[in-house]
């Protein structure tokens, strides 16, 4: 698949996504979100990216709660980042790695897959690295069935 029909994909994806939370949604959430920390780096636990690499990882960590009273299955394949800068706007990404918590276990998406069940009432704190071009700092942030967040892991 060519990397501007993947682009072009993706944010038809995003845009269904988006639609879905609107027309499903109340006006009350469904989770409490709170961005904890955001930042680009070369670098994340045992991951890294070449010397020589045009990319960056962005790693976002991300307190969230379900508001609901029953438990919700979760795919943190479900958070989706949007590059807004100048260039390729609209270029959505889901997660390359997860890490859930305190978890020492990380989820590689390219390899594995996770879903896990969130309890009622339940708050969790996860880290969400996605893989971007470096350079591109400005991006919302989807968390499912919530408005969108803004990011600015600056340069």
């Amino acid at each position: 698949m060519s990397t501007s029909l993947t682009r072009v994909t993706l944010t038809l994806v995003v845009a269904a996504f988006l639609l879905s939370g609107c027309l499903l949604g109340s006006s009350r959430s469904a989770w409490e979100v709170k961005i904890t920390s955001a930042k680009a780096a070369d670098e994340w636990d045992e991951f890294y990216m070449d010397a020589d690499s045009s990319n960056y990882m962005i790693v976002i960590e991300i307190e969230f709660r379900n508001m609901r009273q029953d438990a919700v299955q979760f795919s943190p394949e479900s958070v989706v980042l949007v590059h807004t800068g100048a260039e390729e706007t609209g270029w959505g990404q889901t997660p390359a790695l997860h890490k859930s918590g305190s978890s020492t276990q990380i989820t590689d998406f390219y390899s594995e897959s996770v879903m896990y069940s969130v309890a009622g009432g339940e708050s969790r704190a996860d880290t969400f690295v996605f893989e971007f071009p470096r350079g591109y700092t400005e991006f919302l942030l989807y968390f499912p069935e919530t408005a969108p967040i803004v990011i600015n892991v600056g340069s």
